[in-house]
């Protein structure tokens, strides 16, 4: 179910909070993706009673965490976030082809994890790794006598 589905068919209007809200990204909005959101603005305050759409859940981490206020977030930028940290930054506003410069930040987020194969190969190297260079036992090293075994 899409954003503007919860909404109703009326868009922003249905939203209990809509005529009192200044948030600049509104899930009823059904013009959202023009829309951007700066980390100092509102977020929605709209009670979703559990079932808030992901990207509003990490709009509220990011305006909690973000410490680049003069950079903006678009409601597709949000969806490819996937984890909220300290460092998150959005684009500065003084970017010359903004659309550009979001699929570029976009696809820097959704880098994809490696694929089970390769992986696996890493796994596997790295149990190699660890049997080739294992440490060899000193003598007399099982009876705790390792300070003995070399020389002191």
């Amino acid at each position: 179910m899409s954003d503007n589905e919860k909404c109703r068919d009326d868009g922003a209007r249905a939203c209990p909070q809509f005529p009192a809200c200044s948030a600049s990204l509104c899930p009823c909005d059904p013009d959202i993706a023009k829309r951007v959101w700066y980390p100092t603005e509102p977020v929605c305050s709209r009670k979703w009673g559990g079932k808030a759409p992901p990207w509003l859940e990490k709009q509220r981490r990011v305006a909690r965490r973000c410490r680049a206020p003069g950079t903006y977030f678009t409601r597709a930028m949000l969806d490819s976030i996937t984890i909220v940290g300290r460092a998150v930054r959005g684009l500065s506003p003084d970017i010359e082809d903004a659309a550009e410069a979001e699929e570029a930040w976009i696809a820097q987020k959704l880098r994809t994890a490696p694929s089970p194969e390769a992986r696996a190969r890493r796994v596997e190297r790295a149990r190699k790794l660890r049997e080739s260079s294992s440490v060899v036992a000193l003598p007399g090293a099982e009876a705790g006598k390792v300070s003995e075994a070399m020389g002191g």
